[in-house]
């Protein structure tokens, strides 16, 4: 991307981040008044159009350029951020009590707690931030690659699928007779899309409402109500097949085509099975178990390092203020009046905050973004995909349906003789 600057005034980023502007904040949510208005603008099939946008509120796109500056610091409880989970914060809390509650232990046993050794406790919490880091990498790489597989080879290639189907329906079936298939195709690639979500989130035992709202039929209901969650988005591709199938024996399209639209269709249902193939197999649970594990003992150990360090500094604080120790001694056991030791304390306490907080919210997230198709403020927004997916088949629709000027006269002119030169007025 190029600096601000570069960025004209009607781009789409600009737009995004005036919008980001005039609502305060780095995120624009699906539920969003001026998302809810715009996946309202007029559509070709209004009655397919993505309901229930206002009741979720998954993070559509966030302003890039001021994320990657000290301005994030403004907005540090943003929808979507880690630092709005409470389970970070508690655990943080905890792992301070435990600090506290280990140095008050170490001050009540030690007679001189000023010279206690954390050199072993630090060497330990060395040792594991070695390899505990490379391993955390690998897991969260892994998590990642799941995530964006979801997205792309699932989410993605059913939309492409359903797409390019409509480009081969658009061509073939244009005027009033191709209004009916046109629509029943953009209908079914949006169900096998709703399907997903439902099945993901168990609620696809009640279809009642999607026959309410028109994007199904009562008859398409009986049919799927009894499918497993899992199979209900693939079979609404048996019924795409049977369309465009039907297309063909009406000659309707060109059979030159049969093997593209065949591709088609089994790339949309591969898709279905792919996302699924993904949330019913989780990660190996001894795996992630090791993950979580290795990283609650890392912070026991920085919890050990940290409650002898401030052991060593209170002492030393409580040492310099008796008064009753020459400065001889106080300088044979490392105690000075420079305020090290209070710089110590504070140190350590910003160490049991940040370490944990970077841990632990990056195993929140990881686990946040396993099942991408929930309400979480970092799941897929499914209006707004939805709605992209009308608009780009209906889209593709209109332009069929109203070809420029330029080429609807080659449509209309006769076929040229083989090796003769184009005239002049179709170039």
């Amino acid at each position: 991307m190029g600096d601000g600057c570069a960025e004209g005034a009607g781009s789409p980023l600009a737009g995004t981040i005036a919008d980001m502007s005039q609502y305060g904040s780095l995120t624009t949510q699906v539920n969003a008044p001026h998302m809810i208005s715009k996946m309202k603008s007029k559509k070709l099939f209004p009655d397919l159009q993505a309901k229930g946008a206002h009741e979720e509120s998954q993070i559509v796109t966030y302003d890039q350029h001021s994320i990657s500056d000290m301005r994030v610091l403004v907005w540090p409880w943003v929808a979507g951020s880690i630092f709005r989970r409470r389970k970070i914060w508690w655990q943080i809390a905890a792992y301070l009590a435990l600090v506290v509650l280990l140095t008050f232990s170490l001050l009540m046993i030690m007679e001189k707690p000023y010279v206690i050794d954390y050199q072993t406790a630090s060497a330990l919490s060395a040792y594991f931030n070695v390899f505990l880091p490379f391993l955390f990498g690998i897991y969260l790489n892994n998590v990642f690659t799941r995530w964006w597989t979801m997205r792309t080879l699932g989410i993605g290639d059913l939309n492409n699928s359903v797409n390019n189907l409509c480009v081969i329906v658009a061509s073939h079936l244009r005027g009033p007779e191709g209004v009916w298939p046109r629509r029943l195709l953009v209908r079914y690639g949006l169900l096998s899309l709703e399907l997903i979500y439902r099945a993901a989130r168990n609620t696809d035992g009640d279809l009642s409402d999607l026959v309410s709202s028109g994007s199904l039929s009562q008859s398409e209901e009986k049919s799927l109500v009894d499918l497993p969650g899992p199979v209900k988005g693939q079979a609404v591709w048996a019924w795409v097949q049977m369309l465009m199938d039907d297309q063909f024996r009406m000659q309707r399209i060109p059979r030159e085509l049969n093997m593209p639209v065949q591709n088609e269709i089994i790339k949309g249902r591969t898709a279905v099975k792919t996302i699924f193939t993904h949330l019913n197999t989780p990660m190996p649970f001894a795996y992630v178990h090791l993950m979580a594990c290795l990283v609650h003992v890392n912070l026991l150990l920085l919890v050990l390092q940290a409650g002898m360090v401030c052991t060593q500094a209170i002492g030393k604080i409580l040492l310099l203020k008796s008064k009753t120790e020459t400065k001889e001694h106080l300088e044979a056991v490392g105690v000075h009046e420079d305020g090290a030791a209070g710089m110590h304390l504070f140190a350590q306490v910003l160490l049991v905050v940040m370490v944990p907080m970077l841990y632990l919210g990056f195993l929140e997230l990881a686990y946040e973004i396993t099942d991408p198709f929930g309400t979480d403020h970092n799941d897929f927004p499914r209006a707004m995909i939805h709605n992209t997916m009308q608009d780009e088949c209906e889209g593709i629709f209109k332009a069929a349906e109203a070809p420029p000027a330029e080429l609807a006269s080659v449509l209309r002119a006769p076929a040229a003789a083989p090796g003769a030169e184009p005239s002049a007025d179709r170039v």
